[in-house]
């Protein structure tokens, strides 16, 4: 499974608190440029960080991250069906 940050609902808990990036950093106490980036899905935050997260926004690990599973790798699976063909024989 892939976890990403839930970005709208994120959003959505900044502007029901009327709170901008900036203010949501020095709360959890990141870098501004953190949250930039988590707000553009360019990064995930980490452990106590996206604990802060939920914490400060009042949001459930459920509400503030996306489990997508995994796509399969075409490679690999073309490998590994490429192996089972062969290991019949």
């Amino acid at each position: 499974m892939k976890t990403k940050l839930n970005i709208p609902a994120v959003l959505k808990a900044m502007e029901n608190r009327k709170m901008r990036p900036v203010q949501l950093a020095r709360k959890i106490g990141v870098p501004r440029q953190s949250v930039s980036m988590w707000l553009a899905g360019k990064s995930m935050p980490r452990g106590m960080s996206l604990l802060r997260l939920g914490i400060v926004l009042d949001l459930a690990f459920c509400e503030a991250v996306i489990q997508t599973p995994e796509p399969l790798d075409p490679v690999t699976e073309s490998g590994w069906i490429k192996a089972v063909k062969n290991a019949k024989r």
